[in-house]
């Protein structure tokens, strides 16, 4: 809860701020996502209090929510890297949030590799996997910005 919920309280922050500043289309589907994962959430919360009896389940249940949110996020990209190849351009990648992401997942994943937890590995791996894919498309269409 310590470090939850100070992070829980800034983001929604920066979701409200963005919200006032980002054009209507966005704004709209920033709130969509914000609502699936409330309700993913409060869904996983509610099995967990009412449904399942013992913690290994419990951990189980918000380790999978934990994971298909993670290839949610890591799986972004994937239409930055569609609209690159077919436009032949780099101007949809924010080169500052691949190398964020791209460390984050060789950090989770070589920690997922010390602990042996597969469960860990993989989502991160793949993040890796498509941050690499991204800088190297940076660099490949970079001529064309």
């Amino acid at each position: 809860a310590a470090a939850n919920i100070p992070g829980l309280m800034l983001s929604t922050w920066y979701v409200a701020t963005m919200l006032q500043l980002a054009e209507a289309p966005v704004a709209r589907k920033v709130e969509a996502t914000t609502i699936a994962m409330i309700a993913v959430h409060t869904a996983a919360g509610l099995v967990c209090g009412f449904f399942l009896s013992s913690r290994a389940a419990m951990v189980s249940l918000y380790g999978v929510v934990s994971n298909m949110i993670l290839i949610l996020y890591y799986g972004a990209p994937l239409s930055s890297i569609s609209t690159v190849l077919r436009t032949r351009s780099n101007k949809s990648i924010y080169m500052a949030t691949v190398l964020v992401n791209g460390i984050n997942g060789i950090f989770w994943s070589m920690y997922a590799l010390a602990i042996k937890d597969i469960y860990v590995l993989l989502p991160n791996a793949v993040g890796a996997v498509l941050a690499s894919i991204q800088a190297a498309l940076y660099m490949v269409f970079r001529k064309s910005t």
